[in-house]
């Protein structure tokens, strides 16, 4: 059985980053995961991270903020306070149509915004982007459903020791608990393995596993079972 340990995966974008098989999202769908900038890039954009290039935690421009891009050159965002390096934070986008909220820490950020292309997403990528600023990755997860305030602030709450899964629909779940090797499994059971590329270092992950006793650990053991994990 594979080892449960706390681990975070760390890319930097240039050389180390995840690949997976592709799945398409369409046009409803939530995307969360904890992450901690681990150093800045350089030039106008910095600190950028992007799920397939598309959900992005950036500072362009001078100013932080959130960007969802549906197609080239039709994109959401909201601006946010400066991420300090080294700090954990957890991440989400809620797309339902045309909607686009962003969540910081199980709070939205700023209000709802309005895409102006239906396009469908697609999940591909792992990397920091651009500038290559240095990211520690932990627990993304990807729902085919718009989660409600109340699940994102559930999924958040997992990272503070509430250990457990909001809502269903989940289409991609990665632990990054491996701890050694270049692949991370993902535990939905669609089977989208993370393939990674340039050798990225395991560090120490922000989620702990569950202990013995708690109701999602046989959950955890039956995924690790299955190869899920």
């Amino acid at each position: 059985m594979t080892q449960m340990g706390n681990f975070a995966i760390q890319l930097d974008g240039a050389t180390k980053y995840g690949t997976c098989t592709s799945r398409n999202l369409g046009t409803v769908h939530s995307i969360s995961h904890w992450l901690k900038f681990g150093s800045a890039g350089g030039g106008s954009d910095i600190n950028r991270v992007a799920v397939n290039g598309h959900y992005q935690v950036a500072q362009a421009g001078g100013a932080y903020g959130c960007y969802y891009q549906a197609t080239s050159g039709v994109y959401a965002k909201v601006t946010t306070g400066a991420f300090t390096l080294g700090v954990w934070y957890h991440l989400a986008v809620v797309r339902d149509g045309t909607s686009v909220k962003f969540y910081i820490n199980g709070a939205q950020v700023g209000t709802t915004q309005t895409l102006g292309s239906n396009t469908a997403f697609y999940l591909s990528q792992i990397h920091a982007s651009w500038a290559f600023g240095i990211v520690d990755y932990d627990e993304l997860k990807v729902w085919s459903a718009a989660l409600s305030d109340a699940e994102v602030l559930a999924d958040y709450a997992a990272g503070l020791g509430v250990y457990g899964q909001p809502g269903g629909n989940l289409v991609g779940g990665w632990h990054f608990d491996e701890g050694t090797g270049s692949t991370a499994a993902d535990y939905s059971g669609e089977g989208r393995t993370f393939t990674l590329i340039g050798s990225p270092a395991w560090t120490a992950g922000k989620v702990q596993q569950p202990a013995a006793g708690h109701p999602y650990y046989q959950q955890l053991l039956s995924d690790n079972r299955r190869g899920r994990f």
